[in-house]
């Protein structure tokens, strides 16, 4: 409860960071989000808040921990109304910075949405 209100905060360091650190937590432990109703619901919305965020490496660093939460089947319902706009953020975000979690990134939004990422496929 004391950082999410940092996806918010006016220091851009302390939004990078805020989803820096539920990155790490959906890495390790999934289940930790699971055990408060709502949680896994507003820390995506935070990630996704900062995946167009103003500042560069906000964005970039919600990019890379955006593939954190996508292997719970949990956040898939929660992306897939936005997938659009996660895909267009992430594959801009590959073409402004040459870093591999993005790519890896993007490699788990193609494994875990396929049939939604197809008419992106151009």
């Amino acid at each position: 409860t004391h950082v999410m209100p940092e996806f918010r905060s006016e220091f851009p360091f302390l939004r990078a960071r805020a989803c820096w650190l539920f990155g790490q937590i959906a890495s390790d432990d999934m289940d930790f989000f699971l055990m408060v109703p709502g949680m896994l619901i507003s820390t995506l919305d935070g990630v996704l808040q900062c995946l167009n965020d103003g500042e560069f490496p906000v964005r970039v660093q919600a990019g890379v921990n955006m593939g954190h939460f996508l292997s719970n089947p949990s956040a898939r319902e929660v992306v897939l109304p936005v997938l659009p706009q996660v895909l267009e953020q992430v594959c801009k975000m590959m073409d402004d910075v040459d870093n591999t979690e993005i790519v890896e990134t993007i490699e788990i939004i193609v494994k875990r949405f396929s049939d939604q990422v197809v008419p992106y496929a151009v």
